[in-house]
């Protein structure tokens, strides 16, 4: 059987996006005010970016945004509220919403919303995308600020997809980006990974309770790129861009098949082949017709092609 997120595949229209944040998926997400200059070469914005390196198209507004009030999921949750309006923030705005850690986030202000960087004070390096059906992405909005921002959770922050960028150009089982803070990332090469494995083997076990499953298609890794290469002409067009990118995710081992999680190193960058003249020589950039032949040849590094220290290989959901 075909392996992919859902255990099937689904043929999903290939939508033109903004161009700006079009750009940035087909360049990768690059993390630091230095990485999106150097991507903007070649991309072009005009977008403003704040002090962490990431491109602020607006602050949601409640006045303007989709009426979500009266869920009562979401109603005693202040967080999950505002995360909701943001989500459901227009047509305009195909963009990612930025979730600071628990302890950054202000109270009297709206999130923001732009592309680039989940980054935080103190954050990690590795990035884990979580993938959910677009289509009860609301459903599991207040469950996400539930186990993500609860008492127990490890410190983190995260970026996630609004529904205007879900319904246009997007990366496949990439609804949020999660990177936890550094202190976690080093604890988890220490051998200690309880925090993050509860954290997340909590939100596997609340999503399969209420119902909540992963983006059908495939999230590129090693095993999976095969499938979207012999996709016919028509079907898997979002994994068929993604593949052009070249960044390779590794799957988190989950109960049943049913994976949500996917990880990758994010400290370099992915350029594609036909910039390959106007790069020197660097440890931090890698391009696409490599990293696709790492992953054929030495799969187990295609998520890390720098070949770091992996804090999370032994990671395993229960």
């Amino acid at each position: 059987m075909p392996l992919s997120i859902n255990n099937f595949k689904a043929s999903s229209p290939m939508i033109l996006g903004l161009a700006a944040v079009g750009a940035l998926i087909t360049a990768g997400f690059f993390a630091g005010r230095a990485i999106i200059q150097l991507c903007n070469r070649h991309f072009g914005s005009a977008l403003p970016s704040d002090d962490i390196g990431r491109k602020i198209i607006t602050q949601t507004n409640s006045d303007n945004i989709t009426n979500t009030k009266n869920s009562e999921n979401v109603k005693s949750n202040p967080i999950a509220l505002k995360l909701l309006e943001a989500y459901n923030s227009g047509d305009k705005f195909r963009a990612w919403v930025f979730v600071p850690p628990k302890d950054e986030i202000p109270l009297d202000k709206p999130f923001s919303l732009g592309v680039g960087s989940v980054g935080f004070k103190e954050f990690g390096q590795w990035k884990l995308h979580i993938s959910i059906n677009p289509a009860q992405m609301e459903q599991a909005i207040p469950i996400l600020i539930d186990v993500l921002h609860g008492p127990e959770a490890p410190r983190l922050g995260f970026k996630m997809q609004t529904k205007a960028l879900l319904g246009a150009q997007h990366q496949i089982g990439k609804e949020l980006a999660l990177i936890f803070d550094e202190k976690i990332e080093q604890e988890a090469l220490e051998g200690n990974l309880l925090p993050i494995q509860n954290c997340l083997s909590n939100l596997y076990k609340r999503f399969i309770s209420a119902g909540i499953r992963p983006e059908s298609g495939y999230v590129l890794t090693p095993q999976t790129m095969k499938f979207i290469e012999q996709a016919p002409d028509g079907s898997q067009t979002l994994e068929k861009t993604n593949l052009t990118i070249g960044k390779f995710d590794r799957a988190i081992p989950c109960p049943q098949g049913i994976n949500f999680f996917n990880y990758r190193d994010d400290s370099y960058i992915s350029v594609m082949d036909q910039h390959r003249n106007d790069y020197k020589e660097n440890p931090d950039i890698f391009f696409a017709s490599d990293l696709i032949n790492l992953a054929k040849t030495e799969p187990q590094f295609a998520h890390n092609p720098k070949r770091l220290l992996d804090p999370f290989i032994n990671l395993q959901i229960q």
